[in-house]
């Protein structure tokens, strides 16, 4: 019964490990570039403003050029604003932000195909 138990815990371990995402996130972005490269998954995004002047942040497929979220335009003196998903918006090939906006920056966080 003892081995059976182990071998139970071994194979959700297992199992579970397989399936975990990882996330990642670009850091304080100020202009438009490109966020990560390869397949993968749009997971969050937070748009902060300079406190006075709006933001506008468009994340885009970079192989098609596609908006897959966005434009997310905060008000200024909202300061930050986004969004978060609990199914991954999937990217072809890779991420891009287009940012505009006196002050404007953004985190981007996104996963990559396992």
């Amino acid at each position: 019964m003892q081995k059976i138990l182990c071998l139970t815990i071994a194979l959700l371990l297992v199992a579970v490990t397989a399936f975990s995402i990882v996330s990642y996130s670009s850091g304080s972005v100020t202009a438009s570039k490109q966020i990560a490269d390869g397949m993968g998954a749009l997971t969050g995004v937070l748009v902060m403003t300079d406190g006075t002047n709006n933001a506008t942040a468009t994340l885009r497929d970079g192989e098609t050029g596609k908006v897959i979220a966005g434009p997310f335009v905060v008000v200024g003196a909202s300061r930050f604003g986004g969004s978060t998903w609990e199914i991954p918006v999937r990217y072809s090939s890779s991420l891009w932000i287009t940012l505009s906006g006196t002050g404007a920056s953004a985190v981007v966080y996104y996963t990559h195909e396992l």
